[in-house]
């Protein structure tokens, strides 16, 4: 039989034995519960009968012990004797006092008990009652006796025989007719009493509390059960729901057989269905019955939901299926496992079948042996390979295989019985005098069901052709080692060249920097020098064009070295904390001019940045912005260009986000992928037009690469550009910042032209915690960005606390004393000063150290003697204009030879020198050579320990390392910075000869020296935070603008015009207060003063004194412009 047909027959099988047990076991499910219920109903209803009986029981004997006092056959015998009782001659009155006695007592002693009366057998007439009112036992006078002819009970009783008891159904008790109440429940009890003569004189009537006797049987059911009570005609005594108690004295139309139908269910049991809400219930009713009574009339019902007998049911049913369940399982299971075998036994013969046939078609040769080493199988193949090898050989030793193999088998499959493992081996074997073959031999264990060891397989295996292939790639690996070789060779020698070039490369780059920036050096250093000597305009105009030239240069030679540096992996990049803030302001404030140029609208939006300081190379963010801005402006004819600055921490890293918008020429789409490679721009005609090199945006992104960040632009063409770029800072070396909320609690309004601008400015009030108005009459503040603005609120000026007039083109205004200017583009460490200059420092502290601005007073190195060795005569000039011009002597060397000589002769001179300035790349000897020779004596022993300072044009990575390694103390690049030469001279304890107040001072401490300036520049630098740039803007618009308004003045005192002299003078006097020229604001402040009050005469006797300190102002102002311009150009 197939194993289907047994499955299926199984299936069958257990199906029938399911069916047949879910039939008997439901059956006796039902037979069980069913009479589970009804052992529940009726032993309730056993308790409850038997109270109820109990309860007549109780009163009958009360009846009985009433009947048989005397005061009962008194009444009877004074009843026929016309009211005297002629056995005790005592007269009926005193018999019912006595009666009446009785009945008070048994009140008192039984609770339960609510009235006794005696009855009059003859008229129905009330003789003796006693009952229970309000807790009071009391006896009824005569006069509330009632008639009780009509009661059933009394109708009833007289029916009775002699000591025969009728007990009344539980009712309501009524008075007169009406129900009492409150309600009563009351059962009576009556017993009829007969006289010595037999003949019935009265009815003794008890009325006992029926619900306490109600609230005994009710309590007998458990929760789970329901009772109910019927009376006369199935009319409801009790009822769970208390509406329908009593229902024959309250609701007579209301009966059992009205709410409910009832159908048999089982035995005794019923099913009980509500009409009206078809809940349904099992119930057993039962009259109460027992003892010798008369038909008792009252029905117990004891109910159980039907929801209760079904939840019953289905746990019975599921513990009897969880049962079949499990034994069906149990026999599944022992079937399954048969089965299993069963099918396990016919897979194996399969198996068996298959492996045999496998093997017999495999090419590799199987020879089974068991442990003593007998053959016990082999396929097909293994007779290829052994001749002699057929049937007979099974059970026979392995001697008749080759001796080889015979060997290799004897010596290891005892290793492989034991379980371990054998490698395979390679042999010849001869088959016949023609052929030879290689063989593989292997061993495996053979396992028994039970992993133990049976046996040894023994697999054989042709490998001629594979030993042959290895044969052919031995051969053809040795051919191509020496291929690999000779490529070898050459990529070293492709390598060396390649280094080689790099190296020229290199040393070109430096030759070049070096070359380049020597006369770079000499031109700078000498237009320096000029502008000390008087010019003409003319010349000044030729100087001016000469330093944007060198500039231009400077700038060019800078770009390529950075690209040289980046490609050569020499570019480091810095980690110092720097302040954001101040960076983009003063990027910011070095553009803002070129915007002026080009006549656009140039917009700063600093509101995102929420943090004062990061931690990294601030030179390198200050470059990338500057290419971007200068990019922008200088492709952006109309329009706008707008540089927004935000900082966004993410997990434990700042991200700073640069923007450069502008509404310029744009890029197509096409030449989107030229923009970041070098010497590249969008197309031939863009050079040609604007000019530049295409290395701003190449030098950018590698640098942002290399601070970890990513640059990114959208442009469209002639819709404009932008472009941004996103730094990463570690968030730990990070501070936030903290705008001080100088505009809090005031509105402020602002005139723009645009609404760009308007929403940028809108930004930066609320971040001062302002509140931007739309209308600006309503406001406290108002900021105006143009002139035509300025006239629409000029007659409502005095309505502002403060008028921020922003830009240089509204700076001639100063017509109300609420007036305050601001440089554009609007930046915020500007604009807080406004309000409050210390909150504004503190929020943007100075880029440069203390100390780091210096004065140069003119006799920094008074008395000093210094060799300048440089092979360029142009330089040498330089150094000795600004050496000399500090009050130092310099001697001049032109090469090392020449200065290793020059210094062996001054030794014999007793010459002292302060310092050697050492140009580090000179033919023959040069500086680094000539500083060793120093250091070893070779100049002469008296300056193998001077000062040496090396000042060369190489700016590639390594040059300050390589000079200090040769010897040298310092390091100064060319063009040379003026500050940065004497802060090193400083550093080094190089000073003025014998006055130690010439030394180099930052500016806040030459209180002396300032005071006899005509401007106390340190003052302004202080309020500027240190902004160089910004100091300069001030005195270049101080030169531009006040001449004329000078010249105004002088002419409106003149004419005695003293409304234009109060006009001018408090202009000047504004710009005189920028610049802190203390003597020249006192001057003007006087000359305002007395023309308020028409005083010209005063005004002109002020006049000539402001002209002459006006006159000192300029120069001083000219002069120190032209020194800040040129460190500025040096330090680029």
């Amino acid at each position: 039989m197939s194993s289907s047909n047994i499955a299926k027959g199984a299936i069958a099988l257990l199906l029938a034995v399911m069916v047949s047990a879910i039939l008997y076991f439901e059956n006796s499910i039902h037979r069980d519960l069913n009479e589970s219920f009804y052992q529940r109903l009726e032993q309730v209803h056993s308790a409850q009968n038997s109270i109820y009986l109990g309860e007549i029981d109780d009163n009958r004997r009360f009846l009985y012990f009433l009947l048989d006092t005397p005061p009962i056959q008194g009444i009877a015998r004074a009843e026929k004797n016309d009211g005297i009782d002629p056995q005790e001659n005592t007269q009926l009155d005193v018999w019912r006092a006595r009666l009446s006695t009785i009945f008070r007592s048994m009140l008192y002693s039984y609770e339960g008990i609510n009235q006794i009366r005696l009855i009059d057998a003859h008229s129905g007439m009330e003789m003796v009652r006693v009952e229970r009112q309000l807790g009071q036992v009391i006896t009824v006078p005569d006069s509330k006796l009632q008639d009780k002819s009509q009661h059933d009970y009394y109708v009833q009783a007289l029916q009775l025989s002699e000591r025969t008891i009728y007990s009344t159904v539980i009712n309501l008790n009524r008075e007169h007719g009406k129900v009492v109440t409150p309600f009563q429940p009351t059962k009576r009890f009556t017993l009829p009493t007969y006289d010595i003569e037999n003949d019935l004189f009265g009815v003794l009537v008890i009325n006992t509390n029926a619900e306490k006797i109600v609230n005994r049987i009710v309590s007998q059911a458990p929760d789970i059960q329901k009772v109910m009570i019927l009376g006369t005609d199935d009319s409801f005594i009790y009822h769970p729901e208390f509406s329908l108690r009593y229902s024959k004295d309250l609701n007579p139309e209301i009966s059992f057989q009205t709410l409910y139908s009832v159908t048999p269910w089982f035995d005794k049991v019923q099913l009980l269905e509500e009409k009206q809400t078809g809940e349904q219930f099992l119930a057993l009713i039962s009259k109460v019955e027992g003892g010798n009574f008369n038909d008792l009339n009252v029905k117990l019902v004891n109910l159980i939901s039907f929801s209760e007998y079904q939840q019953s049911l289905n746990e019975k049913r599921l513990t009897t299926y969880v049962l079949l369940a499990v034994a069906c399982s149990v026999f599944a299971l022992i079937f399954f496992a048969f089965w299993q075998y069963t099918s396990s036994l016919r897979v194996l013969d399969s198996t068996r079948a298959e492996f045999k046939a496998i093997l017999d078609g495999a090419s590799d040769g199987v020879l089974g042996f068991d442990t003593n080493l007998k053959l016990t199988s082999f396929n097909a193949s293994a007779k290829h390979f052994f001749k002699q090898l057929n049937s007979s050989r099974l059970g026979s030793n392995s001697q008749f295989l080759p001796e080889a193999v015979h060997q290799f088998l004897f010596h290891y499959a005892n290793l492989v019985l034991k379980g371990e493992m054998v490698e395979s081996k390679s042999l010849q074997l001869d088959l016949n005098a023609n052929e030879t073959i290689w063989l593989s031999l292997s061993l495996s264990p053979i396992y028994a069901g039970n992993e133990r060891i049976q046996g040894v397989a023994l697999f054989v295996e042709d490998t001629t052709a594979k030993k042959e292939a290895e044969a052919q790639l031995v051969g053809a690996n040795e051919r191509l080692e020496q291929e690999v070789k000779e490529r070898t060779k050459e990529l070293v020698h492709a390598r060396d060249k390649a280094a080689k070039a790099s190296e020229v490369k290199s040393a070109f780059i430096s030759t070049i920097s070096h070359e380049m920036r020597t006369p770079l050096n000499g031109i700078l250093g000498s237009l320096n020098l000029v502008r000390k000597e008087p010019v003409t305009k003319q010349q000044h105009k030729y100087l001016e064009m000469m330093e944007t030239s060198s500039s231009t240069l400077l700038s060019l030679i800078n770009d390529v070295l950075d690209l040289s540096k980046i490609e050569a992996g020499k570019l480091d990049i810095d980690n110092e904390p720097f302040n954001p803030l101040s960076v983009i302001e003063h990027v910011a404030l070095s553009m803002s001019a070129k915007a002026k140029e080009q006549k656009i609208a140039y917009i700063v939006d600093q509101t995102g940045l929420e943090h004062i300081e990061l931690c990294g190379d601030a030179a390198r963010v200050k470059q990338i912005i500057y290419n971007l801005l200068s990019n922008a402006i200088k492709f952006t004819k109309k329009g706008h260009v707008k540089l927004s600055v935000t900082t966004e921490q993410l997990d434990d890293t700042v991200w700073l986000k640069v923007i450069v918008e502008d509404t310029g020429v744009g890029i197509e789409k096409a030449n989107h992928s030229k923009l970041f490679q070098s010497f590249s721009q969008e197309s031939a005609s863009t050079s040609n037009e604007f000019g530049g090199t295409g290395l701003g945006l190449s030098i950018c992104k590698q640098l942002v690469e290399k601070m970890l960040g990513h640059i990114h632009f959208e442009s469209e063409k002639f819709k404009g550009s932008k472009f941004w770029f996103e730094l990463p800072f570690s968030s730990a070396q990070t501070k936030p910042i903290n705008v001080p909320e100088v505009l809090a609690g005031k509105t402020v309004s602002v005139l723009s032209k645009t609404k760009l601008e308007s929403d940028t400015i809108a930004k930066l009030i609320a971040k001062c915690g302002g509140e931007y108005v739309e209308k600006g009459a309503d406001s406290d503040i108002c900021i105006i960005t143009n002139e035509q603005d300025y006239i629409q609120v000029k007659s409502v000026k005095n309505q502002f606390e403060k008028l921020i007039l922003v830009g240089d083109k509204l700076q001639h205004i100063n017509d109300s004393d609420n007036i305050v200017h601001i440089s554009d583009p609007l930046r915020i460490g500007e604009f807080v000063a406004l309000f409050d200059l210390n909150k504004a420092i503190r929020l943007q502290p100075s880029l440069k150290k203390s100390g780091d601005t210096v004065a140069l007073s003119g006799n920094l190195v008074t008395g000093c003697h210094f060799l300048v060795v440089d092979d360029n005569q142009i330089n040498r000039i330089v150094a000795k204009g600004i050496l000399e011009g500090q009050g130092a002597k310099v001697s001049f060397a032109v090469d090392g030879q020449d200065a290793v000589n020059k210094l062996l002769l001054f030794e014999h001179q007793e010459v002292d020198f302060d310092a050697i300035f050492m140009d580090c790349n000179m033919p023959g000897m040069d500086g680094y050579q000539a500083t060793r020779a120093i250091r070893q004596g070779q100049g002469g022993d008296k300056y193998k320990d001077a000062i040496v300072i090396a000042m060369t044009a190489s700016a590639l990575a390594g040059e300050k390392e390589r000079c200090l390694n040769a010897g040298m103390d310092e390091f100064v690049t060319k063009p040379v910075v003026v500050e940065q030469l004497f802060k090193v001279l400083d550093a080094l304890g190089v000073h003025a000869k014998g006055d130690d107040s010439v030394l180099i001072h930052p500016f806040e401490s030459e209180e002396e020296e300032q005071a006899t300036q005509p401007i106390n520049e340190a003052d302004v630098l202080e309020r500027l935070s240190g902004d160089k740039e910004l100091l300069k803007k001030l005195y270049t618009l101080f030169l531009s603008d006040s001449e004329n308004q000078m010249q105004q003045l002088r002419l409106s005192i003149k004419n005695s015009n003293c409304d234009a002299s109060v006009s001018y003078s408090h202009a000047l006097k504004g710009q005189a207060g920028d610049l802190a020229a203390e003597t020249l604001f006192d001057l003007l402040d006087k000359i305002e003063a007395h023309a308020r009050e028409h005083q010209a005469e005063q005004c002109k006797s002020h006049l000539e004194q402001a002209q002459s300190e006006y006159d000192k102002v300029v120069v001083f102002a000219k002069k120190r412009l032209s020194e800040l311009e040129f460190a500025g150009i040096s330090s680029d």
